[in-house]
């Protein structure tokens, strides 16, 4: 790698920060409710963690050193054994949890302090910027905090908040909450507006600033955990998600039936327009059905480089979910994407077309022989 050849000709000490590896686990497997017992495991399924052990460590010069931050779960929760078997011989491995990397005081209350302990940082967080005036209801903690322990904190917020709101506007929580975890990205507010999300809706949230917040525009969570812990199947407060995809489908599908030779429709809308209404189940295979016969939609899409995505969106959705159009549109998508991507100046129909006669003469020539 010409980088690296540069790294090790200057001599000079260079860090490689790898943040949040844990992301790169397989989806299934991020979960805090998965069991490595009873479910299967990918082989080598965070493929990141295995560029790092089985190529990187091998090529990068002595003088980088690497940087990892993992929650301590990732790799089923076998990535410090990972790491210090793979680094053994390269100097090892130093391994360090919150604690060792914050200034320490006296106080030991976490409610009281609660920059000043170790355990799971964003539990800290929390406390400070979105407890307040109830501060002294929250249960103390045993110990340093854990996941459980956030997940109990997001309970007592959500709980808090929840009691305070009428039935109609804890209606609109849940919904908010249903496109906010079916969003692919972090939502933009003119998106949200389309939907018919108000700003006094978004400060209607739990948390509202620190939980769930705005930043450029965008709404975003502060952390993985929010989600996951939304998604649990025992949480009361379990949204449908599928209906969330439901409402930004239908809101995309709108956008893509305007897109024309001069229109585009946003990045958004070709690279999830598609997902959304596979992700929504067999309610929207009418939906989905118009979306895949926009052709202008599908050119933009394909044209921008997302002809990939519409395939796996497809291609991840059940079969018996599928309607007949979805799934010839799946078999020609995959069958033409290669010569898409070739030839970006062809249009889609010319392709098409040639694609056909190619294949009809691989099988003349088949039957003849």
């Amino acid at each position: 790698m010409p980088v690296l050849s540069a790294v090790a000709a200057s001599n000079e000490p260079a860090v490689l920060l790898v943040d949040a590896l844990d992301e790169a686990d397989p989806p299934a497997e991020q979960q805090a409710d998965f069991d490595s017992t009873k479910a299967t495991v990918k082989a080598c399924g965070n493929k990141l963690l295995s560029l790092l052990v089985g190529r990187l460590r091998r090529t990068l010069p002595n003088n980088v050193k690497i940087i990892l931050t993992t929650r301590p779960d990732a790799c089923c929760h076998g990535i410090k054994a990972v790491i210090d078997r793979a680094f053994k011989s390269h100097g090892g491995a130093v391994f360090l949890s919150p604690g060792d990397v914050r200034e320490f005081s006296s106080m030991t209350d976490v409610r009281q302090n609660p920059v000043a302990n170790d355990g799971v940082l964003v539990y800290h967080a929390i406390v400070r910027d979105c407890v307040g005036s109830l501060l002294q209801a929250l249960p103390p903690l045993v110990g340093p905090p854990t996941i459980v322990s956030v997940y109990n904190l997001y309970h007592f917020i959500f709980d808090s908040k929840m009691s305070q709101l009428a039935s109609s506007a804890s209606k609109n929580v849940t919904d908010l909450l249903e496109m906010l975890l079916a969003g692919q990205e972090p939502l933009s507010r003119s998106f949200l507006e389309q939907l018919g999300v108000s700003r006094n809706d978004l400060e209607q949230l739990p948390g509202w600033g620190v939980l769930f917040y705005e930043a450029d525009h965008h709404v975003f969570l502060v952390h993985k955990s929010l989600s996951d812990w939304l998604l649990l199947e025992e949480n009361s407060l379990s949204t449908v998600v599928g209906m969330g995809h439901r409402r930004l489908g239908a809101v995309l599908l709108s956008e893509a039936c305007k897109a024309s030779a001069t229109s585009q429709p946003s990045s958004y809308c070709l690279k999830y327009a598609v997902l959304h209404l596979c992700l929504a189940g067999p309610s929207c295979r009418e939906l989905l059905d118009n979306a895949l016969s926009r052709w202008d939609f599908l050119r933009a899409a394909i044209k921008s480089g997302f002809g990939g995505r519409l395939i796996a969106a497809l291609g991840a959705m059940p079969a018996e979910h599928r309607s007949r159009y979805a799934t010839d549109t799946y078999r020609w998508l995959t069958c033409c994407i290669h010569e898409f991507e070739q030839d970006p100046t062809a249009t889609i129909e010319e392709i098409t077309f040639k694609v056909c006669l190619d294949f009809g003469r691989v099988h003349d020539l088949t039957f003849l022989a």
